[in-house]
């Protein structure tokens, strides 16, 4: 992954990274959302999350309803696995792989305004310098 867009950057280039911190991971975190459009559809999506804590793997199992007033259009299932990182561990591959952190924020999913403060270390973006 590194190596593979390293080249493209000039040198001092920014590279912005957005990861999961695996202390603002939650295992058997249950969701569901709710969309309805004017014409009555309405899109359901469930989600529910396991956590392969050595392997720091987060595994996402999305259902999808779509329905048509209260009657079943179609449904679809997504599953995704995403590698969560501590911070350090992100300082470590960065400077690893030939650049310096500038700086890491926490993201707020609900505002998405970026801080420095730690208060829900779960959403997070790097940002690096090229050396």
């Amino acid at each position: 992954f590194w190596s593979y867009f390293f080249p493209f950057l000039y040198d001092e280039g920014i590279f912005i990274f957005e990861f999961w911190n695996v202390e603002g991971v939650k295992p058997g975190f249950r969701h569901w959302l709710k969309r309805e459009k004017d014409d009555g559809s309405k899109l359901l999506r469930l989600t529910e999350s396991g956590y392969d804590e050595e392997r720091k793997l987060v595994t996402l199992d999305i259902e999808f309803l779509v329905l048509g007033g209260e009657r079943l259009v179609d449904s679809f299932t997504e599953t995704h696995r995403l590698r969560c990182y501590s911070v350090p561990e992100i300082m470590e591959l960065f400077s690893r792989n030939g650049f310096d952190i500038v700086e890491v924020y926490c993201k707020d999913i609900k505002t998405m305004k970026l801080s420095k403060e730690m208060s829900e270390p779960f959403n997070m973006l790097a940002v690096a310098k090229k050396k």
